[in-house]
This record gives C-alpha cells, structure tokens and sequence, in this order.
C-alpha cells in the first residue's frame, strides 16, 4: 500500500507492480464500454468512474473516454488512471501516465495543498467534496505539459506545467512529477506568463487519444 513515507521511486515501484491487474481489470471491462458507447450517437463519450482495490491494497479510478464514432469502431480510447493515497491527513492523488515525448512511464503526484489552491482560485463551490473536487480537476484538466523551472522556492529540479485553467508547480524526481500548487492564468505575473504554453498543450491534447493501452 502506498504511504507517505515512501520515497518517490518506491511509490513508482508500487504503481508500476500494480499494472498489469489495473490493465487486465480494464480490459475485462472494454467489451461492455464499446458496446455502449456505438448505441450513442454524442461525442466524446466520457463513462462513470471504474474503481478497482488492488491486491497491495490501493485505490484505483479509472476514467474512460471515446472521442468519436472513428475511435468506437477502432478500439482507441483514452484512458486515466489514478491512485489515491493519505498525505498528511488529506487525499493526495497519483495519476499513472507515459511522456508524450518519449512515451517513458511516469508517476504524477498531485499534493493536497494543489486542490485547496485550486478550489479558492478557481472559485470552486464548498459544498462539493474533497475527493469530488479531484476528479473535478482531473476533467477540466485532462492533460498537462511541463517545462523545466528552476526557483528558489522549489529548487533546481523544479517545473512548471500548463493546464486549461493555468500553471502547476512542483518538482521532477525520477520518473516521479510532485505537483505542489496552483496558480490561475489570469492572476499570474510577468515571470510567469512566459510559462504559461497553451499552444503545447493543445498540440499536445490533440494527438492525446492512444490504443488500447496507455502503459504495459
């Protein structure tokens, strides 16, 4: 089980043993999903939440989504997987990706402090729960695209990554990204504007939707 006291690369180590049964649990659900989603007739098709517990005892949820009625028919759908686990006695989030550049596995570790930023910046209401919220973020900002952004805050491996609603900072460790808070894109100064790549991230989105699998 994940814990807080792992060291990133134990919580990629962790995840990474845990994929191959997040994977066969999905696939065991593909059938069913094509299934409903060549009945429809709107797109994108976006399904409830599949959840999953491991034999490690972690939490999984993984999001399913079909572009189009081309995808349907081809089988290609994009596809999230998260893991939550407590840090310091909150949700943080785990989302289990590949780079789009290299397609490299990686961890992407989003912090408690990130969603309490992100609900009082982005004027998110009270009355929808912490673990709501998360997956509130994680559909508004399905993807990101990260640069390097050394600070003193945060230090020589620190990044900066671009969403639909603004910047994400945190650090690089490994193949592990921490992401530690938010800052909306129209409340970010001079220094970071520049950062802010909107252009990336929508090449990036666009080329987002993968075959079967995005890891193995």
């Amino acid at each position: 089980m994940i814990v807080e006291s792992m060291t990133s690369k134990e919580k990629f180590e962790e995840i990474r043993k845990d994929c191959d049964s997040v994977i066969r649990y999905l696939d065991a659900h593909m059938p069913k999903l094509i299934r409903q989603a060549k009945k429809s007739n709107n797109y994108p098709i976006k399904f409830p939440l599949i959840k999953y517990l491991s034999r490690k005892q972690n939490q999984y949820s993984i999001a399913i989504e079909f572009k189009d009625k081309k995808s349907v028919k081809k089988g290609d759908y994009l596809s999230s997987i998260f893991a939550t686990f407590f840090y310091r006695n909150a949700n943080a989030m785990i989302l289990l990706t590949t780079t789009h550049l290299t397609e490299e596995p990686i961890l992407v570790i989003y912090l408690p402090h990130l969603f309490r930023r992100y609900r009082e910046r982005a004027s998110i209401k009270s009355e929808i729960s912490n673990i709501d919220l998360m997956f509130q973020f994680f559909e508004e900002n399905p993807a990101g695209s990260y640069q390097p952004n050394p600070s003193e805050k945060y230090g020589p491996n620190a990044i900066a990554c671009t969403i639909s609603k603004g910047l994400l900072l945190g650090v690089k460790e490994g193949n592990v990204l921490i992401y530690k808070t938010f800052l909306k894109d129209d409340t970010l100064n001079r220094k970071q504007q520049p950062l802010y790549n909107i252009v990336e991230l929508n090449r990036y989105m666009g080329n987002k939707y993968c075959v079967k699998r995005e890891l193995t």
